[in-house]
């Protein structure tokens, strides 16, 4: 290619209305979702007095979910007072035999139904039903129940949704880890503010006794299933309010070393939101203005260069993660531009190699 044949082959007009349609999903792309920057600090620990005091502390955000740690009791007349913000929702969970295929509830499951049939007898009938109706089992199935509480009765009981996560008998934690994975993509789907996440998959109610997962692979579980997103907002991490102080203050050593071994694992603490999609999108724009100069825009020509960048973007991903060079949170974000700016800048050079070139050249 010879520089002296480069020219501008279109118009003004044709080049605004070839930057339109990237820019407007672009534009697009933020305005639907307004979060920019993904971002996970931590801010302090979960201090059980002033837990006690206040009710909930905030240990920071996650992926740009706001982590909180809460403790209360269904059965308590003030559940859930602290919140602000709706639609809520309280992930519970209830357990499958799995040759059987019946339902079983542990002590969560029967103290949210107890509340159900005080505050919306119907809501308690539907989850029963639902549960009966539970098949096809497999392990971190997901469940969602929306609540219909009037609203006289909603303060007593202030959510919106329950979602149960099926699990085995015996559950690990990977199956609390993909039950969870799908309660927050629901949420997301949902606009979900505000998430309860009780002990779930332990013995709710006497934790030091027979328990089936111990509380560092359930935190550990919970934080893993975390994903970058705007909803929900707020995780709460709820403590139960009737464990003896002895059990609350190892729950909450507990959580606290979970809590900061995640942040120290951290590779994503300045990221983009939604970085792959508005990195090419961007520079797809430079893209089609480098190609401006050698092509003349149609429609045509402009869906042959729109697709074969983006093709080329997505397959430069992959090989990077194939290669392992895009890890680390910064040094990942800057071998992406980089790789990104090259195509972008030498797209109208690297689509005209050609691999028999190098036979004709040796011949």
């Amino acid at each position: 290619m010879r520089f002296s044949s480069i020219r501008f082959a279109n118009s003004a007009a044709r080049m605004a209305l070839v930057l339109a349609l990237p820019t407007f999903l672009l534009l697009l792309d933020v305005y639907l979702h307004p979060l920019l920057v993904a971002s996970t600090e931590s801010t302090g620990t979960a201090d059980l007095n002033q837990i006690m005091t206040h009710g909930t502390v905030s240990l920071g955000h996650l992926r740009a979910h706001q982590i909180m740690v809460s403790i209360d009791a269904i059965d308590d007349p003030d559940y859930l007072r602290f919140l602000h913000g709706a639609p809520n929702a309280l992930v519970i969970s209830t357990f499958v035999d799995v040759d059987k295929q019946v339902y079983g509830s542990g002590a969560l499951q029967f103290a949210v139904r107890r509340r159900l049939q005080q505050v919306s007898p119907r809501d308690d009938a539907d989850l029963q039903s639902l549960l009966e109706r539970l098949r096809g089992f497999y392990a971190g199935q997901l469940l969602t129940l929306p609540l219909h509480t009037s609203a006289d009765k909603f303060p007593g009981l202030p959510l919106n949704y329950i979602l149960i996560i099926a699990l085995p008998r015996h559950p690990d934690s990977d199956d609390v880890e993909s039950g969870l994975k799908r309660a927050f993509q629901q949420a997301e789907r949902l606009g979900i503010v505000n998430i309860i996440l009780p002990e779930l998959a332990t013995n709710w109610q006497n934790e030091t006794n027979n328990r089936l997962l111990s509380l560092g692979d359930l935190y550990g579980a919970m934080f893993s299933s975390i994903n970058s997103g705007e909803y929900p907002r707020y995780i709460y991490v709820s403590l139960y309010k009737q464990w003896p102080t002895f059990q609350l203050e190892g729950a909450a050593a507990t959580l606290n070393e979970a809590w900061i071994k995640t942040i120290e694992d951290a590779t994503d603490t300045v990221p983009l939101y939604r970085a792959e999609i508005r990195l090419t999108l961007i520079f797809l724009i430079v893209c089609l203005m480098t190609c401006g100069f050698l092509v003349s825009y149609t429609v045509r020509t402009f869906l042959i260069v729109a697709v074969s960048f983006v093709t080329l973007a997505v397959g430069a991903k992959e090989l990077l993660a194939f290669l392992s060079l895009d890890s680390g949170p910064i040094y990942g974000l800057f071998v992406r531009f980089g790789v990104l700016a090259v195509l972008a800048l030498g797209f109208p050079a690297i689509v005209s190699w050609n691999p028999k070139d190098i036979f004709k050249h040796n011949s």
